[in-house]
């Protein structure tokens, strides 16, 4: 939703850096990275194992190609997680892309995995423990 250029280019007017995900609302860009070299890529892997499966995450950064036409790419990133629950794998491949030119592969696997602390933490608390979701009220003050 949030992976666009306006809101890359707000990002770095106020001095900061982004990290965004490329998925289906923008279908050029992630076709264009899907078909960049990523075998020739090192990957550095991570292993964890919670919540009864193992998830197996590999990343792959490399600089930002010139055509990427994306305000402030310095680097593009592929994220492979490879998640095995009662015997069953799946696989699911994401594309990022950074304006900060000097994360490491590790740096950005670590800000993907806090964003989802993020969601965990304050998205499934209000959302199941509050049950903001089912509420009806949806106008004036009242949601805040």
């Amino acid at each position: 939703m949030h992976t666009q250029s306006d809101t890359a280019h707000v990002i770095l007017s106020r001095g900061a850096d982004y990290m965004m995900t490329v998925k289906g609302n923008m279908p050029t860009l992630c076709k264009q990275l899907k078909k960049l070299p990523w075998a020739a890529i090192p990957a550095v892997p991570a292993v964890s194992t919670d919540h009864g499966r193992r998830t197996r995450r590999t990343i792959k950064a490399a600089l930002a190609p010139a055509w990427i036409g994306f305000d402030g790419a310095a680097q593009v990133a592929q994220v492979r997680r490879t998640v095995t629950k009662k015997g069953r794998k799946t696989v699911e491949v994401v594309y990022l892309i950074t304006s900060d030119r000097h994360a490491d592969p590790a740096t950005l696997a670590a800000w993907v995995r806090s964003h989802w602390k993020i969601e965990n933490k304050l998205h499934w608390v209000r959302d199941v423990t509050y049950q903001e979701d089912k509420s009806l009220v949806r106008t004036g003050n009242a949601p805040a």
